[in-house]
Formats: structure tokens, C-alpha cells, sequence
């Protein structure tokens, strides 16, 4: 059984993101830098990975990003240097284990080839679910060897 109409073939499915104005992802006081999602105050569903995503507007034209993820208190949890290209990070897993119940903020900036900030977006807040502690203790010497 195929789903693909009249191509014969399974079509893939289409994502994308339509923003003009009005939308509800604003420029942010003319950052140059559109946060797409998560959205400020969003709480994840589970404490597994997920995608942080932005695009840049006409007069941005940064040769790096860099996205930054901390807590609420400013606590750094997380910084990485993407492409010019990339418009999407997949934050990993192990956000929510650092973060130890603390909501979680995250932005982007623009840099250029020397390392300056060239935009910068505002910081938008996400709740991580808390996640199990494990139940062994570093020191418990009942492990055994392997």
C-alpha cells in the first residue's frame, strides 16, 4: 500500500515555518535573529533531547552562531559553535540532568570570522521535566568490576 496519490511513491512529509507579519515570532527589538522555537515559556514534554531553532533576518550575516543555554541564575549549561549555515541545534539529553529542576534559558548570537558579536537574539525561557536521580552513589563499593 502506497500513500503517494498519483506519484506511486510514499511522498516525505513537508515541514516549514511561515512568519511575516504579525506573527508570533517577533524580531525581538530588530535583533536581526527570529527565535522559532522552543517558545518563551514553553515546558518540554520529556527530559530527552530537543531542537532549538532560529533564522536570521536580511541584514544579519553572521559567519558563526553561537547558542548558549543556562539556567535561570545564569549558571552556563551549554555552548556551541554552529555554521553560518545551520538554523536548527539539537540540544542534547543530558540539558535536563545539569540543569537539576532550574528552568533553563537559551539564545542565539551571530558572530563574525574574528569572533565578534555581530546580532544577538533575547533570551526565551523552557522547564525541562526533572529526571531521575539514579539510585547508586559514586562511592558505593558494592559495584562490581566490569
Amino acid at each position: 500500500m502506497h500513500n503517494g496519490a498519483v506519484a506511486g511513491f510514499p511522498l516525505p512529509v513537508l515541514r516549514y515555518v511561515v512568519a511575516g507579519d504579525g506573527a508570533r515570532t517577533p524580531l525581538n527589538g530588530g535583533s536581526g535573529l527570529r527565535l522559532f522555537g522552543p517558545r518563551d515559556g514553553d515546558t518540554l514534554s520529556n527530559a530527552g533531547a530537543f531542537t532549538l531553532m532560529w533564522a536570521p533576518t536580511d541584514r544579519a550575516r553572521p559567519t558563526f552562531y553561537r547558542v548558549e543555554l543556562e539556567t535561570d541564575h545564569g549558571d552556563p549549561l551549554l555552548s556551541a559553535l554552529l555554521p553560518q549555515s545551520a538554523r536548527r541545534y539539537e540540544a542534547p539529553s543530558w540539558i535536563a540532568e545539569r540543569a537539576k529542576g532550574n528552568s533553563v534559558r537559551w539564545r542565539v548570537l551571530g558572530l563574525s570570522s574574528d569572533g565578534t558579536r555581530t546580532v544577538s537574539s533575547v533570551w526565551r525561557s523552557l522547564r525541562i521535566p526533572a529526571t531521575l536521580q539514579g539510585s547508586g552513589h559514586s562511592g558505593d563499593s558494592r559495584r562490581s568490576p566490569q
